[in-house]
């Protein structure tokens, strides 16, 4: 099964774009870890790639109706320094949107808080 991709506006360009420049890049769309996040969307959207449950968590509101997917640069990575936290819209049961919510570090639950602030739930 195949979705459509969407994203959340202006806020999941601007947080790939804070992740890019946090990692010492400049143009968003050529750096490897763009690369990579695109990538990851286009799995999802293919279906080829399914994220794991979040669920309401202290310090970053309800983010219980989306998915996080880890990923890194190095494939050894043991613990990803990366998460990607997007939803099935209309909803899980019925879904025919992938909706990109937010990409950040793992560190400081950086890529929650960021979903939680693009969804308005902060």
């Amino acid at each position: 099964m195949s979705f459509k991709l969407d994203a959340v506006k202006p806020g999941f360009g601007d947080d790939l774009a804070a992740l890019v420049q946090g990692e010492g890049g400049k143009l968003a769309n050529s750096h490897p870890l763009a690369v990579r996040v695109f990538g990851l969307l286009a799995d999802l959207a293919r279906g080829e790639l399914s994220g794991l449950p979040l669920e309401e968590r202290e310090g970053t509101a309800d983010l219980s109706d989306c998915r996080k997917v880890y990923f890194d640069l190095d494939p050894r990575e043991t613990r990803p320094r990366f998460r990607l936290v997007y939803r099935l819209l209309p909803n899980e049961e019925n879904p025919s949107t992938i909706q990109a919510v937010a990409v950040g570090y793992r560190a400081s639950l950086d890529a929650y808080v960021r979903a939680a602030r693009n969804l308005g739930r902060l």
